[in-house]
C-alpha cells in the first residue's frame, strides 16, 4: 500500500506531493486516494502540510522540511530576503 505503481514512496524525487501528484499517480477513484492518503498519514510516511500539499517523511532521518523550501511549495512565486 505504501507504493506508487512500483516505486518506493520515500525515493519518491520531491519531498512534496500534491492532490493532483496522487491523481496522477494512482489513478484511482477520489474516495480510494482518500483512504490511501488517510493510511499514509496515520503511519506517519505522509504530513499534512495544508490542504492538498503533503510531506514525505524520511524514516531514516528526523529532519523537518525546511520553511524557505515550504514557503515556496504553499505559495509560487515566493520571496524571502
Amino acid at each position: 500500500m505504501n507504493r506508487l505503481h512500483g516505486k518506493d514512496l520515500l525515493s519518491f524525487r520531491r519531498p512534496y506531493l500534491t492532490d493532483i501528484d496522487l491523481e496522477v499517480l494512482w489513478d484511482t477513484s477520489p474516495d480510494s486516494r482518500y483512504g490511501r492518503v488517510k493510511r499514509l498519514l496515520k503511519q506517519g510516511t505522509l504530513f499534512h502540510i495544508r490542504r492538498g500539499l503533503y510531506y514525505l517523511a524520511d524514516r531514516q532521518s528526523s529532519a523537518k522540511p525546511h520553511p524557505f523550501e515550504l514557503a515556496q511549495y504553499i505559495y509560487s512565486p515566493s520571496y524571502i530576503r
